[in-house]
This record gives structure tokens, C-alpha cells and sequence, in this order.
């Protein structure tokens, strides 16, 4: 029926049967399945319905800005230049579109699709409808999928009941109530029912359930303070044209699902707050027309977006920490404004809606898991329709084996600027080198074992980082072709050995090495002219350093440690120069000893400045315990500090309100005794210098200052180890126990 294969004809796919069997989930599965096969799609959801609030124009103008008609071809005064326009627009375009819940052959077919001389030839039109009839082209009718039934188990385990049974409950229900007058109700369905009990002052702390519509009447229903006040213990209500007012602080405490359809206006109340809120239903409401962000971070509460259609101005969508999302709802689709879309941390989350592809103007999406490799996003196929994304960040990869890899498509997106993205063990597909725009690629902390030779092709990419990529041994010939690179940063990785294409690199001016496996320098580093910055701290595994680079090394920033470490060779001849420097030293104050003995007044002023030294100890000792006083240490403190440390007591005033300062900025109030410690273990046998060094070792292995001020709190022991100590032990858990 639907035969993509065949592109001479325009086909109609008909499937019927009563309500509640399956049908708009049958051609949503379809038209998720088929919509990349297409040039443009639509899905028109509830025709029906729609036409009697909005009119047949509202769906003939959704129709063409589905399938991508200019705005300024958009000119519909009524249902005949809807007619008129569709006719001319799409017949010369292969599209998809679904008609979903037809009920009037002719008011909905006959002015959205009645005729197949509409569109172009391969184009399928799919129609779901309770009748039998096929009104238009070939008779190409489903029969229906299963026995009539009322209620069934779907495929997410959940009961769904049919409306018809719905609005029987209810009707039980409310007769039930009204035989016996005394009898609590707790869900009040009908309209009237509602006014009444919001109009009483007993009865509203037993409704749980409350729905009120005020479609029909002249005047819109306006819920206030007053009206609200009592039911605590409210968790569903739904609302129809109506509207809040005034402050309504302390109302509705136990809402979980607020259903808020046709609202008019902007919102007028105050104070609402519904901390225990789950499902905000915001559907058809004029209030989101004129919304451009919605930012709902951190809602740990979310489940789902709610229906979004109404939005169309909407440009950034922002779900960060959203930790319980678990699914974006569809109508993320007809968000044509949107530029912006933030679901980092959403750790239920598995995968991006395919209708995000069909959003042209979207420039960026990041989706990443910061911290955490438990579960992982999924990249649709079809991700390459975004033909204006400049900026993707997403994790693709799994602690499991089931990590999802980057779709090939992704080599389409022409203007796609920065790329991060953590992989699998999956190797990054050939299209990678298509992206000629790409100025920043990283692909830290991927499980891959290799780049494509095509990475080469990346004209314009400035910065590439394989950071924690243990399982890349090596990195391709092809780099070579990286003719704008200008940091490469493969710290903590499995690389072993840079090729000799590196040196072509003449705009590279960073090369971090940190961690990594290399066990050698190239020579040809020597010829990189740019060079500005070569940090090899902690590789272990390097030997020693080429004398074709042994020049350079007073102008390169690099780490000292790490040099001294891993150049042992160039380091050990220069130690020796140094070693027979002191010897002549040592011999020539040993030719003045003898020549020279000590007399009697040397020994005397010597005696003096013993003396003069003592003095000064004291008088620091004494201006060292006064200001530690002031500053609020215990006696007892001072004492600890004065027999422990006697030569931290004598040191300069200058030099003890400087580490008191310190140790007070890292949040130790001097009453407790954890102060006495840090600040005699620690910081008075601590340079500056040396405390900025390890504070950036752990910045370099994604610490945030704060975690570093944190730990000096708890233990400020662990900052007394040296730098190499640092790394050496983080080192071991990361790369040893695999502790991640």
C-alpha cells in the first residue's frame, strides 16, 4: 500500500474501525517510521475536533507550515484560498501527511486533501476514520487491528479506557452522589457540580478531582483565594477557559496534575505555587503564544514536557537536571522559532524526538551527562536534516554495551561549528571529515578504539581533544591534513606515540600530554615555529627528550616536575655539571679555611648576631600568639602551637596573618581545633606557589576550586601531599582501579 519504492503515483492509505482500536497510534507509528523518506510531512492530530474550535483554515495553515510554504504564501481569508494554495504549492513536492480522526468526508478531505493532482507524484496521504467510506482516490481501506473492545492494556503496561466508559463512570458516579446528599465526594466532574462546590465553604477538603469548563458561556470562570482555599487535598484539576486571580499563596498544596486547556489571556494570579506538581497540560492556552524561554531546570518532579504546539514563538528550551524526564513530548516539533535546546543531565532520558529534525532553525542542542556513564542519549538518523546546527554536545556513551553510535547523517550538517560528544566503543562514522565547518571536536572520555582516516578533512578544526580516550593507541596519518589546529589535548589517553604528520601542524601552538602512555617526543616537535605551551605531566612511560627540542625548552611553558621526570637523560647530564660546579666551590672555601683561620673577633660578632637573632624569635613569637589571640584561637590552641611547631611560632608576623587569612578563607573558623592543624601542618610549610600548583593538579582532573576548599575542610591533610603524590594516587584509581 504504502510501496516507497513505487514514486509514479500519489496513494491513499485508509484505515477504519471504531473508536479506540488503535488507529492514531497505528499511522503515528507509520509516519515516524516513513517521515525521512519525504521532502516534507504533517501529521495532523484530531481533524475533528480542531475544525469545530479552530475552523478548517486553522488546519489548511498548519498543512503548508508543516511542509515548509513560505509565510508570505500563506494567505488564507477563508477554506477556498486554503484550497487554492495547497493545490499550487504542493504539487510539485513528495510529502507525508496524515489526516488523523476524519469525520465529515467532504468538510475535512474535500479542503485538505481532494485530489491527488494536489501533490507530487510519490506523495501518501494515510486517513484515519470510524467510517467505512472512502470518498477519494483508490479504495485502499485497513481492516480494523483488533475486537471492539472498551478497555485494553497498552504497550507501556498501562489500562486505557475508552471515552465512551470514561463518561459512564463519571455519570455513575454523580448519580450515586446525589442519592445520598450526605456522602462525601471526592470527584466532581461535571460542570454545575464544580460551581456549587466551589461556591459552598464545606465539603471542598474531600474533592480530590475537580474539573471545570466554562466553554459555552459568556463569561470565563475566575478561581481566586477565596474559591481555593480549602482544598487541601486537591490533586487533579482541569480547567477550560478559565482563569486565576490575586495572591494565591497556600493554595492547592497537594496538586499533582494541573490540565489548563483554552486559556485566554495572560495569567493573572500571584503566589502560585505548586511544589508537589507533576503533569502541567498547558494545551490550546493563548497564554504560551507570545512565550520565547521556557526554562524548567532542575523540575526533579518532571516526567514529560507537556504539549508545546501552542508555543510557536518559543526559541530556547531549557530541561537542564531535570534527573526524572523521562520522554520529550512530540509537539517539540512545531516549535519552528525554536534555536535552543538544553536536556544535559536528564538521566532517564534515552533519545531526542525524531520531530526535533524537522526544526530548521535550531542551532543548538546539548544533551550531555556530566559525571555519569549509566545511561546514555540516542541520536536520530535523520539528525543531518538540521541544516543550521552549529553546536552539538551529547552523550552517546554507555556503561553497558548498548552505547548508540553517531549517525552517519551527521556528516550533512554543513554548519556545524563544535561537536562534543562522548562515544562508545564504536568508531565516529567517515562523514565526520565532511563537517568543514567544525572548529571544535571533543570526544572525551570515548570507549573508541581508533579515529576514521577521514578526521583529516577538517579544515577549519582549531582545537581536538581525546582526553581520557584510553582504548586510541594511536592517532591517524590523516591529522596531518589538520592545517588549523591549534591545541591538541590527548591527556589521559592510550596514545603512545605522535605521528610524523603532526609536524605539519604549523599553527599548533598547545600540546597537552598529561597522563598519557607516550613513551617518546618526536624530533620533528622541534620545527613546530608556534609552539607556545608542551605539557607532558605524568607520563610515566617517557624516557628521555630529543635533542631537537632541548632547545626550546626556555621558551615553552612547561611543567618542571613533569620535565624533570621524563626527561631523565638531558636532566642527569645537567646535574652533573652541577655537581662539579660545587666541588670547585667547595674546594676553594676549603683553600680559604686554611689560609684563614677564625679569630677571636669573628667569633664575637658572630656571638652577637646569634643574639640578635634570638631577640627577634622572640619578639615574633610574642606578635605571632597576640594576633592569634585576636583572631579567636583558644589559649589552649596557642599552646599546641607553640610546643608542636616552635619554629612556626618564630616566623615572620607578615608571613603568619597571611596563612591565617588563608586558612580562614577555606571556611576553618579559628574556635575550632581543626584550625590549629591546618594551619601548622599545612599552610605555614606551604608557599603560594605551591598551593596554586596542587590546586591545579586537581583542577586538571575536574576538580572545581570549591571541591578543593571542601576537602581542606574535612582533611586538610590531603592537601599536605605533594603535587606528584596527587596525581600519582588519582592516577591510580582512574587508570588502575578503573574508578570513574
Amino acid at each position: 500500500m504504502l510501496d516507497l519504492k513505487s514514486s509514479d503515483d500519489v496513494r491513499l492509505v485508509w484505515i477504519h474501525g471504531m473508536g479506540g482500536i488503535g488507529k492514531t497510534i497505528l499511522a503515528m507509528a507509520v509516519f515516524n517510521q516513513l517521515c525521512n523518506h519525504f521532502e516534507g510531512c504533517s501529521f495532523l492530530l484530531d481533524v475533528q475536533e480542531t475544525t469545530k474550535r479552530k475552523g478548517i483554515e486553522h488546519l489548511q495553515r498548519q498543512l503548508l507550515q508543516d511542509l515548509d510554504v513560505k509565510a508570505a504564501d500563506i494567505t488564507i481569508t477563508d477554506e477556498n484560498d486554503g484550497i487554492q494554495i495547497i493545490s499550487e504549492k504542493l504539487q510539485n513536492r513528495k510529502v507525508l501527511v496524515v489526516l488523523d480522526d476524519v469525520h465529515d468526508h467532504w468538510e475535512h478531505i474535500g479542503k485538505l486533501a481532494r485530489e491527488a493532482s494536489w501533490f507530487g507524484v510519490g506523495s501518501r496521504i494515510i486517513i484515519t476514520c470510524r467510517s467505512r467510506r472512502v470518498p477519494a482516490f483508490e479504495e485502499l481501506a485497513v481492516q480494523e487491528l483488533v475486537d471492539a473492545s472498551l478497555v485494553k492494556l497498552t504497550d507501556e503496561n498501562k489500562f486505557w479506557m475508552h471515552d465512551q466508559l470514561r463518561d459512564l463512570g463519571r455519570k455513575l458516579v454523580r448519580d450515586e452522589r446525589l442519592k445520598h446528599h450526605r456522602k462525601p465526594c471526592t470527584r466532581i466532574w461535571m460542570h454545575e457540580d464544580a460551581l456549587k462546590v466551589l461556591q459552598d465553604e464545606e465539603g471542598k477538603e474531600n474533592v480530590e478531582m475537580l474539573s471545570l469548563s466554562s466553554e459555552g458561556l459568556l463569561e470565563d470562570c475566575v478561581l481566586t483565594k477565596h474559591e481555593l482555599k480549602n482544598f487541601n487535598n486537591l490533586r487533579f484539576l482541569s480547567l477550560i477557559r478559565s482563569n486565576f486571580s490575586g495572591d494565591l499563596e497556600h493554595v492547592l498544596p497537594k496538586l499533582i496534575w494541573l490540565s489548563w486547556h483554552s486559556c485566554r489571556g495572560v495569567f493573572q494570579g500571584t503566589n502560585l505555587y505548586l511544589k508537589n506538581l507533576v503533569v502541567l497540560d498547558l494545551s490550546e492556552s493563548s497564554m504560551c503564544e507570545e512565550l520565547k524561554v521556557l526554562d524548567l531546570k532542575r523540575c526533579n518532579r518532571l516526567t514529560k514536557t507537556p504539549d508545546l504546539s501552542m508555543c510557536t514563538k518559543l526559541e530556547r528550551l531549557i530541561l537542564k537536571d531535570c534527573i526524572n524526564l523521562v520522554k520529550i513530548d512530540r509537539s517539540v516539533g512545531k516549535l519552528k522559532c525554536l534555536r535552543y535546546l538544553n536536556a544535559s543531565g536528564c538521566r532517564y532520558l534515552r533519545e531526542i524526538p525524531r520531530e526535533v529534525c524537522c526544526l530548521d532553525g535550531l542551532v543548538d542542542i546539548v544533551m550531555i551527562m556530566e559525571g555519569s556513564f549509566e545511561d546514555s542519549h540516542k541520536l536520530p538518523d535523520s539528525i543531518g536534516r538540521l541544516s543550521r546546527l552549529r553546536g552539538l554536545c551529547v552523550s552517546l556513551r554507555s556503561s553497558s554495551k548498548d552505547s548508540h553510535k553517531l549517525p552517519d547523517s551527521i556528516g550533512r550538517l554543513s554548519r556545524l561549528q563544535r561537536l562534543c560528544v562522548s562515544l562508545g566503543s564504536s568508531r565516529p562514522p567517515s562523514s565526520l571529515g565532511d563537517l568543514k565547518s567544525l572548529t571544535m571536536l571533543v570526544l572525551s572520555w570515548s570507549k573508541m578504539a581508533e579515529l576514521p582516516e577521514s578526521i583529516g578533512g577538517l579544515v577549519k578544526l582549531e582545537f581536538l581533544s581525546l582526553f581520557f580516550c584510553r582504548g586510541v593507541k594511536e592517532l591517524p596519518a590523516s591529522i596531518g591534513g589538520l592545517k588549523s589546529l591549534v591545541e591538541l589535548n590527548i591527556s589521559m589517553s592510550g596514545i603512545v606515540q605522535l605521528p610524523d604528520s603532526v609536524g605539519n601542524l604549523q599553527k599548533l601552538k598547545v600540546i597537552d600530554m598529561r597522563g598519557c602512555d607516550i613513551m617518546r617526543l618526536p624530533d620533528f616537535l622541534g620545527n613546530l615555529e608556534k609552539l607556545e605551551r608542551l605539557d607532558v605531566y605524568g607520563c610515566k612511560f617517557l624516557q628521555d627528550i630529543p635533542s631537537a627540542i632541548e632547545g626550546l625548552t626556555s621558551s615553552l611553558k612547561v611543567s618542571s616536575y613533569a620535565w624533570e621526570k621524563s626527561c631523565d637523560r638531558y636532566w642527569n647530564q645537567h646535574e652533573a655539571i652541577v655537581r662539579l660546579r660545587r666541588w670547585r666551590e667547595a674546594a676553594l672555601n676549603l683553600n680559604a679555611s686554611r689560609r684563614f683561620r677564625y679569630t677571636l673577633d669573628l667569633k664575637k660578632e658572630q656571638e652577637k648576631q646569634q643574639t640578635l637573632r634570638k631577640t627577634r624569635a622572640h619578639a615574633q613569637a610574642i606578635r605571632n600568639i597576640e594576633f592569634r589571640l585576636r583572631e579567636g584561637v583558644t589559649s589552649d590552641g596557642v599552646s599546641k602551637f607553640v610546643v608542636n611547631q616552635p619554629r612556626a611560632a618564630v616566623q615572620t608576623p607578615q608571613r603568619v596573618v597571611s596563612a591565617v587569612k588563608s586558612v580562614k578563607r577555606m571556611g576553618i573558623e579559628p574556635k575550632y581545633g581543626m584550625f590549629i592543624h591546618a594551619l601548622l601542618r599545612i599552610m605555614l610549610n606551604m608557599n603560594e606557589a605551591n598551593w596554586n600548583h596542587k590546586v591545579e593538579v586537581l583542577k586538571s582532573l575536574g576538580w572545581f576550586e570549591e571541591d578543593v576548599h571542601s576537602t581542606f575542610r574535612k582533611n586538610p591533610s590531603c592537601l599536605g601531599l605533594s603535587g606528584a603524590k596527587i596525581w600519582e594516587v588519582m592516577d591510580f584509581y582512574l587508570n588502575t582501579e578503573k574508578i570513574v
